[in-house]
């Protein structure tokens, strides 16, 4: 028996993620008249959404026109930023891509 072997193990800091972990994606050309119920009905075909935030213009209320998606897997956050077809939100093409935190 031999007593005298290291093993290394890695453990992550919280909070730490590999870049393939990462499941957010960035929204831009957004309608200022679009929500989060919009969003939804468009991207959830590719999965689980876990947030959606759309920044507002502090003056009006407005969206800005750009808002960021979690899903809830990564996968599903490939597969948006993969898909070829247009996707129309209240009349606007939207542009999607990767996010990193």
């Amino acid at each position: 028996m031999c007593l005298n072997k290291k093993i290394l193990v890695q453990i992550p800091l919280l909070g730490e993620k590999d870049e393939s972990d990462y499941a957010k994606i960035f929204i831009a050309n957004l309608s200022w008249y679009a929500d989060e119920g919009d969003i939804e009905n468009e991207l959830s075909r590719f999965g689980e959404i876990a947030e959606i935030l759309i920044p507002k213009n502090r003056s009006t209320g407005k969206s800005r026109g750009f808002a960021f998606v979690e899903f809830e897997k990564n996968e599903s956050a490939k597969k948006a930023v993969k898909y070829n077809e247009p996707i129309l939100i209240k009349g606007r093409k939207i542009y999607i891509q990767n996010l990193r935190e």
